[in-house]
């Protein structure tokens, strides 16, 4: 292990060695420090005598020494103004004695955070800060304003969550430089309000942050948006907009990597879609994430994403759609056209059928990873489709690759056993997957040319009698659901897709920050 001396001690003779650390004695400084940054939380948790880092400095005097002197422990906080949850409202925490003999909430945060800011050594900070009910109190207020301004030259990255009345208090982003805050996330309690309801504006103008790069934004009302768009590299915007924020965006963020957005109609018109319209070049775009009241293929005209590699298209209502159907229209043969380097693709509550589907994945050979939430009709073709044959070959095959296959069946007027049977599931699944090449010893076998990835099958089915009595009737449903050679297998039965949508609702790769971001 590198030696990490330089970067986490000041030069000072305060600093202790090894021997002088409690318990860990026969332990290296370099291991110490690093049991030490594995007590952190992964997420910034409320400081709390109960959890690392405070915690390391109560077990002894040679610990509180140690962990008062390593600026890693202190660089990721949560403050919120729930005085009721304080852990430390009482007289018995050193730390904040003299807000708990007070009963000051905004001076307890202060506190906090000033203890973050001599411990670390005035680092960069990741700040999550939680308003999630109106403040109410103009003194509060400025709490928060001190909070966003005392900090702004230690931010790397931001979360503000607080209540929708408000909003206002995001001008101080607007009047404060933040020369290293890298991401920014905002996110609006709505707490029983109406949309129309709201009273509160708030202007969030560029902010002088050159170094800029995420920003995530969730339920923000009537919020003008103003940043430096064209460094940004990651955007997720979960509030409606109309179509035209989407064109915005492909102009003025070039060098966008992600992006997830909500919009609704009205879509542009034909006479809007002719030659004049400017060609945008995703070239930096890899995962793009729409959730949409309705779809039109014109949305994306003359944009093209020549690397997108995950793409999810979410349609909220599951009305207003434009069907997929053969033969394609110019504006979805465009759409199809821009997924030859795709690896994941999620069809969310989409208007189609299973020729239509069969004709999108034939443009889609590196295709790993498939969620399809449509009524198909007939699902017996899809997999037979699917399934490898000696006849069809490796390089003929549909999505040869194939890993992961997500299908919900049956949720829009349930199924005919013509159209749904077990026999073609459980044969596409053997041709793609390890078992039969197991079975037929050709694994490892350069000469064979079967596809033997496909080790994750979700089907999610609609609960029925006759559906009940097709997957009952099958040993194989059970057997293959006990897992083992190499498959992941599950079918479950449900009368609604609340379960469903959740899960897709929790796939968002953008809401997941990475636990660390280079400086």
């Amino acid at each position: 292990m590198a030696n990490r001396n330089t970067h986490f001690f000041p030069a000072s003779n305060s600093v202790i060695n090894n021997q002088e650390v409690q318990g860990l004695s026969a332990f290296p400084r370099e291991i110490i420090i690093e049991i030490f940054r594995y007590c952190l939380p992964e997420l910034p948790y409320r400081p709390n005598p109960r959890m690392p880092p405070i915690l390391l400095t109560h077990v002894c005097s040679s610990w509180r020494t140690l962990a008062s002197q390593l600026p890693e422990l202190w660089q990721s906080i949560r403050l919120t103004m729930d005085e009721g949850e304080s852990p430390f409202a009482s007289a018995s925490n050193p730390h904040f004695q003299r807000s708990a003999q007070i009963g000051n909430p905004g001076l307890k945060v202060l506190e906090q955070l000033g203890l973050w800011e001599r411990n670390g050594d005035f680092r960069p900070l990741h700040l999550q800060l939680d308003l999630p009910w109106p403040i109410g109190d103009p003194d509060m207020d400025d709490v928060v304003v001190k909070i966003l301004t005392d900090s702004s030259q230690r931010l790397h990255r931001l979360a503000f969550s607080l209540y929708a009345d408000d909003a206002n208090l995001l001008d101080a982003l607007a009047a404060t430089n933040y020369p290293i805050l890298e991401a920014l996330e905002v996110t609006f309690q709505m707490a029983g309000l109406e949309w129309d309801e709201i009273t509160a504006t708030a202007s969030l103008t560029a902010v002088n942050a050159p170094r800029l790069r995420r920003v995530m934004l969730h339920a923000v009302p009537r919020l003008r948006l103003d940043f430096p768009w064209n460094q940004l590299t990651h955007l997720e915007v979960k509030q409606y907009h109309p179509p035209s924020f989407f064109r915005f965006i492909m102009t003025n963020c070039p060098n966008l990597r992600r992006l997830a957005l909500d919009l609704h109609g009205p879509f542009i018109t034909s006479g809007e879609t002719d030659s004049s319209r400017n060609l945008i070049v995703m070239s930096s775009l890899r995962k793009l994430s729409l959730n949409l009241r309705k779809f039109e293929a014109s949305l994306f005209h003359q944009i093209h994403f020549p690397v997108l590699e995950d793409f999810r298209l979410f349609n909220e209502m599951g009305i207003y759609m434009l069907p997929w159907v053969l033969p394609f229209s110019t504006y979805q043969t465009h759409i199809i056209s821009q997924l030859q380097c795709l690896r994941s693709l999620i069809l969310g509550n989409q208007t189609t059928n299973t020729e239509t589907i069969l004709g999108i994945l034939r443009s889609t050979p590196r295709l790993v990873d498939l969620t399809i939430d449509s009524d198909l009709g007939n699902y017996t073709r899809l997999f037979t489709a699917l399934a490898y044959s000696q006849t069809v070959g490796f390089d003929n095959i549909i999505v040869p690759n194939l890993e992961k296959f997500s299908l919900t069946i049956g949720f829009a007027g349930g199924v005919r056993p013509l159209f749904f049977a077990t026999e073609p599931i459980f044969h596409m699944i053997t041709s793609r997957n390890q078992i039969s090449s197991q079975k037929e010893d050709v694994v490892g076998d350069a000469s064979s040319d079967r596809p033997s990835r496909l080790a994750d099958v979700f089907l999610y089915v609609a609960d029925t009698n006759e559906t009940r009595h097709i997957l009952d009737s099958d040993p194989r449903v059970a057997l293959f659901s006990e897992g083992g050679q190499g498959l992941n297998f599950v079918c479950q039965l449900s009368a609604d897709k609340r379960a469903w949508r959740e899960m897709m609702a929790t796939s968002s790769w953008t809401m997941r920050w990475p636990s660390s971001l280079p400086v």
